[in-house]
């Protein structure tokens, strides 16, 4: 039996985007020109009658750069981003902690565990600040109810950029900045009603109140 080996997911970079996009330019466009600029490959495009400036590199990772943080900014006061290319939205929503949940706050637990160590009673476990709030904020993707092949194996994953800058912050900071902004996200529960038909065959029911 053969073994099928995994690889790695290729990363599409803002300079693989711009390529792709300035060789649609090209071919829609026959007055226009690429040639190599800052180094990088067809990173300016000129119209050959006027010499003018299409556009470059610098100026489309600038337009994308403004396009994401717009969309960031939209995304973290409530709307959905409809990501396109049938691969669904993205939107923020409250998520119900679950009871049993032992996440643990890292702001709390760090503090207290400097705390502990100065005072030099600090432990192995004593330090730990576990969240006791009944919901928490999340990114979430909803992946176009399935369009495309195989999209349930991809997950989205937030992009930290620069610290205290990027959508990351955005989104975590969000509500501690406008605590009303909650009242606009989605609630989502934890808790799943199952079928009876699927649960354990040796659970007692009556027990479990069904």
């Amino acid at each position: 039996m053969s073994e099928k080996i995994s690889t790695a997911l290729d990363t599409v970079s803002a300079e693989d985007m711009y390529q792709d996009y300035v060789k649609g330019l090209l071919k829609d466009n026959k007055n226009l020109r690429a040639k190599k600029f800052s180094y990088v490959t067809n990173g300016i495009v000129f119209d050959v009658n006027t010499n003018e400036v299409y556009i470059t590199y610098k100026q489309f990772k600038e337009i994308l750069s403004t396009y994401n943080q717009l969309a960031g900014d939209k995304i973290v006061e409530g709307y959905a981003w409809k990501v396109g290319a049938q691969l669904g939205d993205m939107f923020v929503a409250r998520i119900e902690r679950p009871a049993n949940s032992r996440k643990l706050d890292r702001q709390k637990s760090f503090k207290r565990r400097k705390e502990l160590k100065e005072a030099g009673l600090l432990t192995k476990d004593n330090w730990q600040v576990p969240y006791t709030d009944d919901d928490f904020i999340m990114v979430m993707w909803h992946k176009g109810n399935g369009q495309l092949r195989n999209i349930h194996l991809y997950k989205f994953k937030t992009a930290g950029g620069q610290p205290g800058k990027g959508f990351k912050a955005k989104v975590s900071g969000g509500v501690r900045r406008r605590p009303e902004l909650k009242a606009l996200y989605p609630y989502l529960p934890s808790k799943k009603l199952v079928p009876t038909s699927e649960l354990p065959k040796k659970l007692n029911l009556k027990e479990n109140g069904i």
